[in-house]
């Protein structure tokens, strides 16, 4: 399989940066650029600058301040009548919640590290991939679900049914598929979030394993494509239930 496509292949996400703080701006700008799979388009100290971009522009992704002379960030969100995917930033950890009912795809703390920036914009990823349309002209294409993971300085995005297991090492996940080992930066509890019903299964605390992907359970193991996992205890009966489905729908369909 060739290498998964990168954002920056499919189109750069256009960014814009609203803060009213200089330093910070520059802080902003220097995580923004760092990441290929980003345009920076502008950087605007108000919402009234912002507003122009917006209206002329067509902004993939908004970077913005909470506390804004004047008009505040959310307030400025919750008067536009279709806001870019919104990444919040802010120097009180308590506007989490109001961001979230806004409908914003994340809220940075400042000041925030690279690391954490990353994260951030690899959800953004994941909510604008997730809104784009199938094209009407063929509408009985179904368009194959994707998840797009922060790898290094890269965002990938993936189609989940290549995604074979996924494992847990630390602040990390290891994605692998039929032919390649992608190391992403994320945790094992989202990218168990994202791969919700795609037909995965928890086999083992440090281990999802794509249902399809199960060829057997010998002793302490599942067996795959890619060789031997361990089963948990606590995940050991649920992988035996998945296999006995499948065993009994394939029953059903070489049935006389």
């Amino acid at each position: 399989m060739k290498d998964a496509p990168v954002l920056s292949e499919m189109g750069r996400l256009r960014t814009l940066i609203v803060e009213d703080d200089p330093v910070q701006r520059v802080v902003t700008r220097g995580h923004v650029e760092r990441l290929p799979a980003l345009q920076l388009v502008g950087m605007v100290p108000d919402v009234k600058e912002a507003e122009h971009f917006i209206n002329e522009g067509d902004i993939d992704l908004l970077i913005l301040d909470i506390g804004l002379p004047g008009e505040s960030g959310y307030q400025f969100l919750q008067r536009l009548p279709t806001a870019p995917a919104t990444i919040v930033t802010t120097a009180d950890p308590g506007n989490a919640l109001e961001g979230f009912e806004h409908g914003v795809v994340d809220l940075l703390v400042k000041p925030f590290s690279f690391e954490r920036f990353v994260q951030a914009a690899q959800r953004a990823g994941n909510s604008i991939f997730a809104k784009q349309p199938v094209d009407n002209a063929t509408p009985t294409i179904v368009q194959a679900p994707t998840i797009c993971l922060a790898c290094g300085r890269r965002l990938v995005t993936l189609p989940v049914a290549d995604i074979l297991v996924a494992e847990a090492l630390g602040n990390h996940v290891k994605v692998h598929t039929r032919n390649e080992r992608l190391l992403a930066t994320v945790t094992m509890k989202a990218i168990e979030r994202e791969l919700e019903g795609h037909g995965f299964v928890r086999i083992h605390r440090r281990f999802i394993v794509a249902g399809s992907a199960v060829e057997s359970v010998i002793g302490t193991h599942v067996i795959t494509p890619l060789g031997a996992f361990p089963v948990g205890n606590l995940y050991r009966r649920s992988v035996l239930e998945l296999l006995a489905t499948r065993d009994r729908a394939g029953e059903k369909e070489t049935a006389p």
